[in-house]
């Protein structure tokens, strides 16, 4: 991988799900009780004058093919579909008896999947000139509080902008996804894991790319 100082990022897989908890954990109820939540129902979680995609999100008991989905919680309490996102904003918190308790709001419940609205872009047509695609991390987190993301790539893809597409590896890639939320462009390919149904790629404006 060449050490590109700053270059557009594109993830999938197990990377997206791991990018977007972000969004789900400063919606939740605990989040908001602790005071650290970044962003209150009514109000946009990608910051202001989106560019990209607006992210409209769900909370899920059922998913097919989700070994997590449950009819209810560890509480007990009953589980049905909560929106959380739409078109950017934030609808209302979400969490389990305890912490919508404290914060005293309606409790939802663990809800136990997630579920992401696609973008209108194939994934071919985010695999830009000039944009790095990772397609295998040795290992990839995001930090749900911060929103800090780090990764070591194993395998990827360079769109070199004078020498066209060529495999790379090794490097690592970083950045924080507060400053990049309002850019952010969404497959319009869908991938589902366990708990999760969303776009199959991200594509992010920039990102700290060391060589390998």
């Amino acid at each position: 991988t060449p050490a590109l100082g700053s270059a557009p990022l594109l993830l999938s897989g197990e990377a997206v799900r791991s990018l977007l908890s972000y969004f789900v954990y400063h919606a939740s109820a605990e989040a908001a009780y602790g005071r650290v939540a970044r962003f209150q129902p009514g109000q946009g979680v990608q910051g202001e004058g989106v560019e990209g995609d607006p992210l409209t999100l769900s909370l899920e008991p059922f998913l097919e093919h989700s070994p997590s989905s449950a009819p209810w919680d560890q509480d007990g309490w009953p589980l049905q579909t909560m929106p959380l996102i739409q078109e950017g904003r934030l609808l209302s918190w979400w969490g389990p008896v305890r912490w919508c308790h404290y914060l005293g709001c309606p409790p939802t419940g663990r809800l136990p999947n997630v579920r992401v609205r696609p973008g209108s872009r194939t994934l071919q047509e985010l695999r830009r000139p000039g944009c790095l695609e990772a397609e295998a991390f040795s290992d990839f987190e995001c930090d749900p509080l911060t929103g800090d993301f780090a990764g070591e790539l194993r395998l990827g893809t360079w769109h070199d902008p004078e020498g066209g597409p060529r495999p790379v590896t090794g490097g690592s890639v970083s950045g924080r996804l507060p400053e990049l939320a309002g850019g952010l462009l969404l497959a319009s390919e869908l991938q589902r894991l366990d708990g999760f149904e969303g776009p199959a790629g991200v594509l992010l404006a920039s990102a700290s790319v060391a060589g390998g």
